[in-house]
């Protein structure tokens, strides 16, 4: 009886659960070569909201070095956003409820701004595995919306550098000069 009762309410909490999920739709794919998008955030505190997050996807190669910046265009946005490894479908499949809980990196006030607080940026992040990336960009502690539409708009830039040798790389790169080196030297005696 106990058994049935205990499967019962863990079948409940995973309906419950599941009911909560709010899709994700992403705001689309960019590419780190330099890409600005421009896009709007829901006006609010929407850091503990993973349902009010804008998402944007990438893709990258193990060896590459990443940089985003998020810019606010309004006064009264606080911008934050997490970068997290992989795609998802829902909110339920995201490690945490906030930005900072399982992402690979978190960003939030690194650059100034004449506002009460500054706007987010991470430099040269280093992407250890292939595959797709998601960066999950929020309002943080932001006021409200000067006009009116319950929206504050924002510029994302991604970079990224695709130029970093992997250590066997520059090995095998040496080996080859050396050896050039040493045959001409044969040649020339």
């Amino acid at each position: 009886m106990f058994k049935k009762f205990a499967l019962s309410i863990f079948a409940l909490g995973l309906a419950t659960t599941a009911a909560h999920a709010t899709p994700i739709t992403y705001e689309g794919t960019i590419s780190p070569g330099g890409e600005v998008v421009t896009d709007s955030l829901i006006s609010g505190d929407n850091f503990n909201d993973p349902a009010n997050w804008d998402y944007w996807s990438f893709h990258a190669t193990a060896g590459d070095l990443i940089s985003i910046t998020i810019e606010r265009l309004e006064s009264d946005l606080d911008p934050a956003f997490g970068l997290f490894s992989g795609l998802f479908a829902d909110t339920n499949d995201l490690p945490g409820s906030d930005p900072t809980d399982g992402s690979l990196a978190f960003a939030d006030d690194e650059i100034g701004h004449a506002g009460p607080w500054g706007d987010p940026q991470l430099l040269d992040f280093l992407i250890v595995t292939s595959g797709y990336y998601t960066i999950a960009a929020t309002s943080f502690a932001s006021g409200p919306d000067d006009g009116q539409d319950g929206l504050f708009d924002y510029r994302m830039t991604v970079r990224g550098n695709t130029d970093v040798p992997e250590p066997a790389a520059l090995g095998l790169l040496g080996l080859g000069l050396a050896g050039l080196w040493v045959n001409r030297r044969r040649k020339r005696s």
